[in-house]
């Protein structure tokens, strides 16, 4: 299977959906299935191999993982990690964060930030493909 790239259909059809109502998605069904849909899965099918966007890291343990980041080894090595991907690429770190660091580590932490995350992702932007044009 190959990703031929998304109509010029599929792309309307996309714009137009926010100005429209359930029942009209329900009549262009179709159109949906054979010019979005389908190509989005033809893209993902291909990409898996290819294309990376994000990686990220949940910890089975919440605890497990701010143990590491509290650790000064550990955290360290990963912030340096993050300043080295960072330092070339346009980088963020991702995840669901807690308003305040956890109990009990202190809010002026070196890692406060980190601490926050149940888990992280690092993701960077790339440029869309020329094939998805």
């Amino acid at each position: 299977m190959t990703f031929e790239g998304f109509s010029t259909s599929g792309l309307d059809f996309l714009t137009e959906l926010a100005d429209h109502d359930k029942g009209w998605f329900s009549e262009n069904r179709k159109t949906y299935e054979r010019e979005v849909a389908q190509p989005a899965k033809d893209f993902v099918r291909v990409s898996q191999h290819e294309v990376g966007f994000a990686t990220g890291i949940n910890f089975s343990s919440v605890d497990s993982w701010r143990e590491r980041i509290d650790d000064e080894s550990s955290g360290g090595a990963l912030v340096t990690a993050f300043e080295e991907l960072g330092s070339s690429r346009d980088l963020a770190v991702a995840g669901q964060g807690l308003k305040r660091v956890p109990a009990p580590y202190s809010a002026d932490h070196p890692r406060a930030g980190l601490l926050r995350h149940k888990g992280f992702q690092a993701r960077r932007s790339e440029p869309t493909p020329a094939v998805v044009h």
